[in-house]
């Protein structure tokens, strides 16, 4: 079967982290990393379990949307990060929670990478949003960082993880393992009764209180054959199913017409985007349901859901949790090492290793400009 992608939707797949390809019956990523809404949040995978001995350069490289760069030091960059990855008015041990894990990621995707961008390809950075509650989380954990057998982490997280995070498909999976977004053991949702009764009805839960912890989108079949039209030439939908799912109930293959495949969290999220023009599925934790006239899609969460839940950070926070309870809640067996600024010299930043998307963020020295 062919596939056909139009500019905006070859910019969506690229955009999560993978190449798109098409095998005999398959649409899949090439290896897509989580997305950083994080992921290595270009989509480039961690390389090992940890990055290197815990160190935090005196100033990093980072690049600006246009392309230039400047420096900054770690902890005025952080101060950038919080508040415009999670609403300053949040508590303040989630804030810490988040200044830590932002911190974390910088300092091992600098240590590999030689420069970190500043938008939300790596993390969101909008120093306009800093407020004094942010700053102060931020101050009162300066220098820390989270290691796992001595090395840094890679500090992986989303927005929400709907009850149950996921395990990361890289090294980082020695400690971002799949953890129940509250009390209790994870529970294996691979099969489709599991995900279904997970899934499909509410839970309790540390994120219940986003607005995306559930959802649930319905079109009709003619919304959904212009939809797959996006993709696959004169297709018509007659039937759709999941066929496999991770351990978290991530959906992982989605079976059309009996016979192509869907596979690949990124495509699967575009691909069963609720309406023609509109965005991608929060999350790949879904549930499908087709009458003949409307496919129904029940789920939850937003994002890929691995390591911290920042909505589970807020209800963690809210219920008394420290930030360092919150954090050894979602990352497993982890320590904290607090360092300071060193004379450790910023490797050269690395070529890409995929000509699309990152071509305009590879490279390049720096502005020396102080980041404004």
């Amino acid at each position: 079967m062919s596939l056909r992608l139009t500019r905006r939707d070859l910019l969506l797949v690229l955009g999560a982290g993978g190449v798109s390809l098409v095998t005999r019956g398959r649409l899949a990523l090439a290896s897509p990393g989580p997305e950083n809404r994080p992921p290595l949040a270009d989509g480039r995978q961690a390389q090992a379990a940890t990055a290197g001995t815990p160190t935090i350069p005196p100033s990093i490289r980072l690049q600006m949307s246009d392309g230039s760069f400047c420096s900054i030091a770690m902890e005025e960059y952080v101060k950038g990060v919080v508040p415009a990855e999670m609403p300053a008015s949040w508590p303040a041990e989630a804030l810490k929670a988040q200044a830590v894990a932002a911190r974390t990621y910088a300092a091992a995707y600098v240590a590999t990478y030689g420069y970190i961008c500043g938008t939300s390809a790596c993390q969101n950075w909008n120093p306009a949003n800093r407020t004094a509650a942010s700053d102060a989380a931020v101050a009162a954990t300066a220098g820390e960082l989270m290691t796992y057998q001595g090395g840094m982490i890679w500090a992986y997280y989303s927005s929400t993880c709907g009850g149950q995070t996921a395990n990361s498909p890289d090294a980082a999976s020695a400690y971002c393992q799949s953890a129940r977004c509250g009390a209790g053991a994870p529970a294996d949702l691979s099969s489709e009764a599991a995900a279904a009764a997970f899934w499909g009805n509410p839970q309790t839960a540390y994120c219940s209180g986003s607005s995306l912890f559930r959802w649930t989108y319905a079109a009709a079949r003619s919304t959904e054959d212009q939809i797959l039209a996006q993709y696959m030439n004169n297709q018509s939908l007659a039937s759709i199913a999941v066929t496999s799912r991770e351990y978290s109930g991530k959906a992982t293959n989605v079976r059309l017409n009996g016979s192509f495949n869907v596979t690949g969290e990124s495509t699967i999220k575009t691909a069963l985007r609720p309406t023609v023009s509109g965005s991608s599925l929060p999350s790949a934790n879904v549930i499908l349901t087709f009458d003949g006239a409307t496919l129904t899609r029940k789920g939850g969460g937003f994002g890929h859901g691995i390591g911290l839940c920042q909505w589970g950070a807020n209800g963690m926070a809210t219920a008394g949790a420290t930030y360092r309870q919150i954090l050894q809640h979602y990352y497993t067996g982890i320590a904290f090492q607090t360092v300071a600024p060193s004379s450790y010299a910023l490797p050269a930043a690395r070529a890409f290793r995929i000509a699309l998307p990152w071509a305009s963020r590879a490279g390049g020295a720096s502005s020396g400009a102080a980041c404004g």
